[in-house]
């Protein structure tokens, strides 16, 4: 489920439901290959509607600052789920984020 969970009870929320109903929890946290999370999001367009109504929130609940503190927020959770495995987005080539995410998903079902 593709999701920004950024406090470690909201993981472990998620990691319950998953042992409830029989199934796998893999942790995947997706950054930024140069550590431009931010000014990536601002960069992001196309036709997906969907993204003018979700820079219109960040706008209303902090913008860039609220952004930013995810940061923080996504360290803490890192440090207190050592299974998180990291995946590395190159701006603009989604199919090879997409193929290490499947390839990422395959080690962890072995």
């Amino acid at each position: 489920m593709p999701r920004l969970l950024a406090r470690v009870g909201e993981v472990a929320h998620f990691e319950q439901a998953a042992a409830d109903g029989g199934g796998s929890f893999v942790e995947v946290l997706v950054v930024d290959d140069r550590g431009e999370g931010v000014e990536r999001f601002y960069r992001r367009d196309g036709d997906d509607p969907w993204h003018d109504t979700v820079k219109q929130f960040v706008a209303s609940a902090g913008g860039p600052a609220m952004l930013a503190g995810f940061e923080g927020r996504l360290r803490t959770v890192v440090a207190e789920r050592p299974l998180i495995r990291t995946l590395v987005s190159r701006e603009g080539d989604v199919d090879a984020t997409y193929a290490a995410l499947l390839d990422l998903l395959g080690e962890a079902a072995r």
